[in-house]
């Protein structure tokens, strides 16, 4: 291992030419740039569509990793046997919580660096809410959507423009 980095150094320091400026010693590699060894505009455009094609293989990895962990996470959230059924914030950092553990609801408080329970709950007095789906929607349809309502809220800004004009005009007239 040390022979190897040492051959490594060595073979570094054997391609360097020194070169003494005033009384500073300098170190340059020493580069051949004859024709042989200038890389071709085909060679180069090889490498760039090599580099391109790698990055965008490591993009699908990271896609396809991330939607591996959340499918996990999702799946281990899920599986638990502990819920937050409600949260209210009292202060910036201070929550009081209700938390369903097994069959048992209880109400805890949640400050910065601490949880304080406070008590058992009735399963009769908390008042559950049913949780709706979360409706998935089509990106396409958001935006044509945000799309129409800018265009509609356009269309009113002009016509209140226009309805300001003409009440202007018409108390001009009547003066």
């Amino acid at each position: 291992m040390i022979l190897n980095i040492i051959d490594i150094c060595s073979n570094i320091l054997s391609d360097l030419k020194f070169v003494k400026v005033s009384s500073v010693v300098l170190a340059s590699k020493e580069v051949d740039t004859t024709p042989s060894n200038i890389p071709s505009s085909g060679e180069s455009l090889l490498q760039l569509l090599g580099l391109l094609v790698l990055f965008i293989i490591i993009l699908v990895a990271c896609y396809f990793v991330t939607k591996w962990v959340a499918s996990v996470s999702q799946g281990a959230a899920n599986a638990s046997n502990i819920r937050i059924i409600e949260t209210h914030k009292i202060t910036p950092n201070k929550y009081i919580q209700i938390v369903k553990i097994a069959e048992e609801y209880i109400a805890i408080a949640v400050a910065k660096d601490n949880v304080t329970f406070l008590c058992k709950l009735d399963e009769d007095n908390i008042n559950l809410m049913p949780v709706k789906p979360m409706e998935l929607k089509n990106f396409k349809d958001v935006f044509a959507k945000v799309k129409k309502d800018k265009i509609d809220d356009g269309e009113k800004n002009e016509e209140e423009a226009s309805g300001k004009e003409d009440n202007q005009q018409n108390t001009g007239d009547m003066e």
